[in-house]
């Protein structure tokens, strides 16, 4: 027999059976056993509950399954590189020190 998750008011909002809802603990979109991002290849319309563990599809709010809330590995923060321009050190002789008729190992 198929089970479902009571869907709360008029902005669709899910209840979970252990009375979880996105305001208190929350769904995560996961696959498998990980998050993923809901614009992901990986990502094939299952979230878990964060209370439970119980498993359930989008848009049908059916209970697919359920896992450990221990065993899911929650994506981290990824770094993100900042690509700065390359830069050359200064050169032998500047342009300024050119116009001047010096170069920059000169004294005097």
């Amino acid at each position: 027999m198929r089970e479902y998750i009571a869907r709360n008011g008029s902005q669709d909002a899910w209840t979970c059976r252990c009375a979880n809802t996105p305001e208190y603990d929350g769904f995560l979109p996961v696959a498998g056993r990980r998050e993923v991002s809901v614009r992901s290849w990986r990502w094939r319309g299952a979230y878990c509950c964060l209370r439970c563990g119980r498993l359930i599809t989008w848009p049908t709010r059916e209970i697919i399954g359920q896992v450990d809330l221990a065993d899911v590995r929650l994506a981290g923060r990824r770094q993100v590189w900042i690509r700065r321009p390359f830069r050359r050190g200064w050169p032998r002789s500047s342009w300024f020190a050119s116009w001047r008729g010096r170069t920059l190992g000169d004294t005097a």
